[in-house]
């Protein structure tokens, strides 16, 4: 009777280890999916991979980090004077200000970090330096904006919040911006 219930023990403990083992979940929007899980990779084959999908002019990726809830990208500015979104004049940066914005999930949410500059120029423009791949005020790239409106013509707006796991306030919000553009 003691060995029945010591055996029954270890299969519900072998059952739950089972349960919570990793499982990735591949998201079918990027083509980053096996750039992470590859330790052969080098930092070079990432870069290029990354410059692909988004253009990083006067970025360059630092580092990555796969933390267990999302993968952290860091980004390295390449020159210290910005650009003045007014005029388009090289302007010397007030401060610099580290950012961070929601990319397309790569296995989990995926954030890219960066400092962005603070400027004042001649022309009156003061304010934040512009940025590529992300837009004026905005928590995500423009590629994951472009990629919620391109799920939110096909589906729900609930299902999209879901599946981006997004509030229902930021789909919409999300969905006006970029059709507005």
């Amino acid at each position: 009777m003691i060995h029945n219930w010591v055996e029954n023990k270890k299969l519900a403990l072998r059952k739950k280890r089972d349960r919570f083992r990793y499982k990735p979940n591949f998201f079918p929007h990027t083509d980053l999916n096996l750039c992470i899980q590859m330790l052969s990779v080098e930092m070079q084959d990432i870069n290029a991979l990354l410059k692909e999908n988004y253009s990083f002019d006067g970025f360059m990726t630092e580092g990555i980090l796969n933390m267990p809830n999302e993968v952290r990208i860091t980004l390295r500015r390449l020159e210290r004077d910005a650009i003045c979104p007014e005029c388009g004049k090289d302007v010397r940066a007030e401060e610099l200000i580290r950012r961070r914005v929601r990319g397309l999930d790569m296995i989990k949410p995926c954030y890219f970090e960066f400092r962005q500059a603070r400027i004042r120029c001649e022309c009156g423009y003061r304010g934040m330096e512009k940025v590529d791949f992300v837009n004026r005020y905005s928590r995500y790239t423009k590629r994951f904006e472009e990629y919620v409106a391109s799920l939110s013509k096909r589906l729900k707006t609930i299902e999209v919040a879901r599946v981006c796991g997004l509030d229902l306030k930021t789909v919409l919000s999300i969905r006006k911006e970029v059709f507005r553009n």
